[in-house]
């Protein structure tokens, strides 16, 4: 008799970010309001997360000062 188990387990993440860090601005590609984070914070953020920075999904804004910012929102979406 062939008996299958299935096992089903919930996660929960905590994420903290310094307000000093973000800038809230619209999202084009959100079509709404959202929080970017500076390139340089995402890098290290992106590695605790297992996500790619590289990915084309991210929705990145660029600063005229050449500074890229990039929308928490495309990074936390499942898949990115």
């Amino acid at each position: 008799m062939n008996m299958k188990i299935k096992i089903t387990y919930e996660t929960e993440r905590s994420l903290t970010l310094r307000n000093r860090t973000r800038t809230r601005a619209w999202c084009e590609r959100c079509n709404a309001e959202a929080d970017f984070v500076p390139n340089q914070e995402i890098v290290s953020l992106a590695i605790r997360l297992n996500k790619n920075v590289e990915d084309a999904n991210l929705h990145k804004f660029n600063l005229p000062d050449g500074k890229i910012l990039i929308c928490l929102a495309s990074l936390l979406k499942n898949g990115t």
